[in-house]
């Protein structure tokens, strides 16, 4: 993919487990392209869930932070969540393909990060939306 952004290290990576819902995935790779801060680098590790064009989808967003893993063979959600693990940095989100970030998101992440050196994880509030990204109640999330 083309090198329109800086090649050193982001610090926050955002691993994608991607199985099927091209259009849900796009959504939430705009979400990602959205951020306020720049440093990050997306993995979407495609778990062969069908023959939707991935790959050619990543590229048509012309970012060098944007990286493209298609198993070798299909892993399962588990072991494509590993997958994603192991080829993040030290800091990671798995993002799920029907996810949207805030665009605040990594910029946030990077406060608690430099402010709470020493936690082992941070998390944040979440918004549920429905298909057209509307909020919608989800008695699950509601605890």
């Amino acid at each position: 993919m083309s090198s329109t952004h800086s090649t050193q290290q982001p610090p926050i990576t955002i691993a994608i487990p991607f199985y099927r819902g091209l259009d849900y995935l796009s959504c939430t790779i705009k979400s990602v392209l959205a951020q306020d801060s720049a440093s990050w680098r997306l993995i979407v590790c495609d778990d062969r869930g069908g023959s939707e064009p991935v790959e050619e989808l990543l590229r048509s967003y012309q970012d060098s932070r944007i990286q493209y893993v298609l198993n070798e063979k299909n892993l399962g959600m588990v072991g494509n969540w590993n997958k994603c693990l192991e080829l993040s940095g030290e800091y990671v989100t798995l993002l799920h393909a029907d996810d949207q970030l805030e665009p605040s998101y990594v910029s946030t992440i990077l406060t608690a990060i430099s402010t709470h050196s020493d936690a082992a994880a941070w998390c944040c509030r979440t918004r549920i939306i429905g298909a057209q990204g509307e909020p919608v109640f989800s008695f699950p999330d509601f605890w």
